[in-house]
Order: C-alpha cells, then structure tokens, then sequence
C-alpha cells in the first residue's frame, strides 16, 4: 500500500485523521485536494511519509502498529 489513514489522537477533536504515505507530499497539499469534499473534522490532521507501510503476514497493513508509531498527539494544525 503507498498510503494508509489510522485514526490519530487529539485533544480537541478526540481522533483525527492521520495519514501514513509512502509517497511524499505536504498536508497543504492534502487538504487543499480534500477540502471541498471533507468537513473540517474529516480532514488529516498530519501526514507521515515513510519508507514502507508494515504489514500483517496476510499483507494488510498493520494498522495496529500504525497507530502505535504515529497515531499519539495528532493535535490539528
């Protein structure tokens, strides 16, 4: 998978979206793309570009572990 989204804590909002991309772009970006179609709540909070996504033996992504890595103080903004 080149991107995955797991749901990111947040004080304000309690989760928000969080994305995991292999590819490299900026959250402006992202939600310059998105912002018609998304509400405010809906939209990523962040983006985290890696060199590979994890995946479970069956070949999903592991969003577990995901959200353990990335999923913490994904405050908007």
């Amino acid at each position: 998978a080149g991107a995955v989204i797991i749901a990111g804590e947040s004080r304000q909002w309690g989760e928000v979206p969080v994305v995991i991309s292999t590819v490299a772009f900026s959250l402006d970006e992202l939600r310059s793309a998105v912002e018609d179609n998304l509400g405010p709540a809906a939209r990523p909070a962040r983006v985290e570009i890696v060199d590979d996504i994890p995946t479970l033996a069956s070949g999903k992504p592991n969003l577990q572990l995901l959200r353990e890595l990335y999923g913490r103080d994904a405050s908007r903004g």
